[in-house]
Formats: C-alpha cells, structure tokens, sequence
C-alpha cells in the first residue's frame, strides 16, 4: 500500500480513494466506491479544489504534471510551512502553540478582543503520526497530551468566566458499533 500511494505523489494521476470518513476501514481498500480527491488550482488567488468527486462521474482518471519531487508533508513540515509566509500573523496561529510544546501539536487559545470575554480553542485532533490504528483514521482523535490540554484551557476559561469556542480540524462526532448499524463501521 505505502507504494501505490508513494507512486500517486509523483505521477500525472489524481489520486482516487475511499470515503474513509463514512466508513473508516474502506481507508486502504481498492474495491469500493472511490474519489478522485483533486487538487488545488494555483491559477487563482482562492486555489479552488478541482479535479475532485466519484471516479464514477469521469471518463478517465483527472491529470496534473508529474513531478517527482511531490510528496506528502509530515505535520510538522506542513505546520512550519505557516511561518515560511509572507502574510500575517506569521504561523497563523501556530505562533500561538506553548513553548513548551513542539510547534506540531497544534493546539492553541487565544482572546479575539482582549475587552471581551471570549476565548477561542484551536484543537488539533488529528491522528498522531505514529499511530498507525486504521480503525481511527478520518476521525477525531485526541492523545492524552491534548486530552490534558484541553481540559485545562476549558478549565482556565470557566475559571476567568470566558465564553469558549472550540475550533477543531474533524468534526466530533457519534460512531455508533457495527453491530447496532447493519454492521456497517460509521462516523455520523
């Protein structure tokens, strides 16, 4: 599996794959409904996603230039890519992240007007990389380090009398067992 996605990075197809986020364990199977799952288009200043919906809709596979020099980013890579800007804030949030942490553990508050008791918590409830479990990919996932995280920042909220938004990157959400869902593995 590692060489078919590793051959999708720098070849001119666009990657198809299984709605993992419906059914987490279609994630590494080939005979299921797949999506092509596009890319960005640099010709615009939005980089709209195109190339993008059921491999069924096509005619044939989207294609981009092949490059091989492409490949996925680790988080942290992809995290210091916000300091590698030329917009603010630089790190975008990042910047935020306690010194105490790696600046990939994601999480960070911040009060939008210091006047107004409002507090924002930026979650990074992404799968760690080191955490190989297929059972949770495409979903909500917090370690103990971030569970601890979380905890204190709502805890210092309430604490300060601050309404508290909570921004995440995977919706939470409800995965109901197999056996009570026609044995169908689900994230609702």
């Amino acid at each position: 599996m590692a060489k078919f996605f590793a051959s999708r990075h720098v070849d001119d197809k666009v990657v198809a794959m299984p709605d993992s986020l419906l059914y987490a364990a279609n994630v590494y199977k080939r005979d299921v409904e797949l999506f092509y799952m596009g890319v960005i288009d640099g010709s615009d200043p939005y980089g709209d996603i195109i190339k993008a919906g059921p491999v069924k809709n096509f005619t044939s596979a989207p294609t981009v230039v092949p490059d091989v020099k492409r490949r996925s980013l680790t988080k942290l890579e992809w995290t210091k890519e916000f300091f590698n800007t030329t917009s603010e804030p630089k790190g975008h949030g990042f910047n935020l992240v306690s010194k105490d942490k790696p600046v990939d553990f994601g999480c960070y508050s911040f009060m939008p007007k210091s006047n107004i008791p409002i507090k924002i918590i930026c979650l990074d409830n992404t799968q760690r990389e080191d955490d190989n479990d297929p059972s949770i990919h495409g979903r909500g996932f917090l370690d103990e380090d971030r569970w601890n995280w979380l905890k204190k920042e709502l805890a210092d909220g309430t604490k300060n009398d601050q309404l508290m938004i909570i921004a995440w990157h995977i919706p939470i959400g409800v995965m109901p067992y197999k056996e009570y869902n026609n044995d169908k593995d689900t994230y609702i």
